[in-house]
């Protein structure tokens, strides 16, 4: 797996580890195994919202406000720093997506500037922030509980520069509590959980 500050030296991906303690990911990894959770819904041009069972299956989940504007009040604080690393001004931030995926599901390659429910806000920036990380990622020193799903794998897609010129996946290396952003238009896909449920939050910027 591909360490995420590779690409962050490039001016390619926005990486703040440890965005959430790993006290705060424990706590809402609890809350949120015990919260209501609904099929999410892709946004279509022709039809508006669905749910594509066949494209992406995941589960969004219902929290409180409070916990809403606790991320939140965290990530605007981050507002000028993001801002300054891809030179863009961003005037509005999406709705928290609190989502879990559970064995099976899945969202396959696709770009975020295409799915916004609003179409008079163009996406500027897809952020996305790990609640927990895959077995694999686990090493002695780090606890247990927050690495305990298999599969789910975040991957991006990069233009290959050989012959046939297919895009070229790059698995990302994450850990609990830290946070990505990237612009929109990469191509990007969740691989499917084998075991356990693999839990995220993610909203947009415009």
């Amino acid at each position: 797996m591909l360490p995420p500050e590779a690409l962050s030296a490039q001016g390619l991906l926005y990486v703040k580890r440890q965005f959430l303690t790993l006290a705060e990911c424990q706590q809402l990894v609890s809350d949120l195994h015990q919260s209501e959770h609904a099929p999410s819904l892709t946004y279509y041009a022709h039809s508006g919202p669905v749910v594509d069972a066949s494209y992406r299956s995941t589960r969004e989940i219902n929290v409180s406000r409070h916990v809403r504007d606790q991320v939140v009040q965290k990530l605007i604080v981050l507002h000028q720093e993001m801002q300054d690393y891809f030179q863009l001004q961003f005037v509005n931030m999406e709705g928290l997506q609190f989502l879990s995926y559970q064995p099976g599901d899945f969202f396959k390659a696709h770009r975020d500037n295409h799915s916004s429910p609003n179409p008079l806000a163009e996406r500027k920036l897809s952020l996305l922030l790990f609640l927990n990380a895959p077995k694999e990622a686990l090493t002695d020193s780090l606890p247990a509980e927050l690495y305990d799903y298999e599969g789910g794998l975040l991957v991006f897609y990069r233009p290959s520069r050989r012959p046939p010129y297919q895009p070229v996946g790059m698995p990302l290396q994450v850990a609990p509590g830290m946070l990505i952003g990237f612009r929109p238009d990469v191509l990007h896909e969740v691989t499917p959980v084998i075991s356990g449920q693999r839990f995220t939050i993610v909203t947009w910027l415009s």
